[in-house]
């Protein structure tokens, strides 16, 4: 799993941390477990589930 969060940022996650990758610096910052659960609760609130997917692309 990953995120694109801008033309440089990435997210991606191993085991129970979050990594933030920034390819235009070519570094990265590994979060610690509390910070990777707040930052992944809300991208995961930010996108749209499967169901309202369907349902905008169905007109309902």
């Amino acid at each position: 799993m990953y995120y694109h969060l801008s033309s440089h940022i990435y997210i991606t996650q191993f085991r129970d941390e979050l990594i933030l990758l920034d390819t235009k610096k070519n570094k990265y910052t590994i979060c610690f477990k509390e910070f990777s659960e707040l930052l992944l609760g809300f991208l995961e609130r930010k996108q749209p589930s499967l169901e309202e997917k369907l349902s905008h692309s169905s007109g309902l």
